[in-house]
């Protein structure tokens, strides 16, 4: 598969179907349109001009996950629109560094140089796959959506190749997280039970409205391993009252709107700090030294990302030496507190102190 992708089969056709692909979407777009799909927004307007920063934008009071969800067929091709992207791509076809496993059907590219690029239509895919993949299911590239649309274009563009000597002394860890939540929880109203009776712990409006502003923040995590089956890059959105956007998709597998409607039916997202404080300590046991990949780290990477590795692996019959899993390294960095008034500057070093994920800042 990857050798048809880097060379082709030799049949000239092949130059067309760059043109096919737009022609198809220009039809599923216009098929959208009454819905306020794909075509009703992509030519409405373009909320990351001029620097604006569409969440600060838009109305006061906007429930901004209702607001994304009803953008999830084009939310984040919508929003990597300004990103720094190799955009000859569709004409040259994937080189031998872009290549990546897609589908266990097609070689597909890894999302160009800063890995923001959405994939390419699945023209070939079941119906369901092909809705997956105009709504885009990169991790990379809805992480990158997510950014820009709380913090900005220019925000979203620091994790780029060329500018990740901004990212120095950024990188958090899974305890400086639980610090930061430690204290929201000191800083929340909570019952408090003295004498066997229960009561309220007065808030001044102060100290709410330092809760609220401490809360919302945009954390950028990712899970590294050294290995491309394991590898995943997720948003953490806190909404300033007291509960949390986990937000993400997964390569091939379902899109950002997709996972937000199933984890929501479940009753887990948005959640609370429990929950979250639940799923980091799951984090935790991915960061373990092990043996091999065994069906406990199989069951919290299905809990945590809806994908089972094993399954997915022997389904598009890829490599995966199990016995070689040492263990993950999780780490965020804070892409910004939103709401933003303006854009930083993206090359600012000032901005990346500002929002060190350090114990200090937290």
């Amino acid at each position: 598969n990857i050798e048809h992708g880097r060379h082709g089969n030799g049949n000239p056709g092949n130059r067309l179907v760059p043109y096919a692909i737009a022609v198809c979407f220009v039809i599923y777009a216009l098929g959208e349109a009454e819905d306020g799909g794909v075509f009703n927004n992509l030519m409405h307007g373009d909320d990351l001009a001029e620097d604006n920063i569409p969440a600060s934008d838009i109305a006061i009071g906007t429930d901004h996950w209702t607001h994304i969800f009803q953008q999830r067929k084009n939310f984040v091709r919508k929003y990597t629109r300004h990103a720094d992207k190799d955009s000859l791509r569709w004409m040259r076809g994937p080189t031998t560094e872009d290549l990546i496993e897609h589908g266990g059907r097609k070689s597909g590219d890894s999302g160009g140089r800063n890995r923001h690029d959405p994939e390419d239509f699945d023209m070939y895919g079941t119906p369901s796959e092909n809705r997956e993949s105009v709504a885009v299911t990169r991790c990379t590239s809805t992480n990158y959506a997510i950014t820009a649309y709380f913090c900005g274009s220019k925000v979203a563009d620091n994790q780029d190749v060329d500018k990740l000597h901004v990212q120095e002394a950024r990188s958090g860890t899974i305890s400086d997280l639980e610090l930061y939540l430690d204290a929201l929880d000191e800083l929340a109203p909570k019952k408090t039970h003295e004498d066997g009776g229960a009561q309220h712990r007065h808030v001044t409006a102060a100290q709410k409205k330092e809760l609220r502003k401490a809360a919302r923040r945009v954390f950028r995590f990712g899970m590294g391993s050294g290995k491309a089956q394991i590898d995943h890059v997720w948003t953490l959105v806190g909404n300033g009252h007291g509960l949390f956007w986990w937000l993400q998709s997964y390569i091939s597998e379902y899109s950002l709107g997709t996972w937000m409607d199933k984890s929501k039916t479940a009753l887990f997202n948005p959640m609370n700090t429990t929950e979250l404080r639940r799923r980091l300590a799951l984090l935790r046991i991915l960061e373990e030294d092990k043996p091999a990949w065994d069906q406990e780290a199989d069951d919290i990477y299905f809990e945590l990302f809806d994908v089972r590795v094993n399954a997915r692996k022997e389904r598009l019959d890829q490599e995966w030496d199990k016995t070689l899993w040492q263990g993950g390294h999780v780490s965020f960095d804070i892409a910004c507190q939103w709401p933003l008034k303006k854009q930083p500057k993206a090359d600012s070093k000032s901005h990346s102190n500002r929002h060190a994920a350090t114990n200090r800042d937290l």
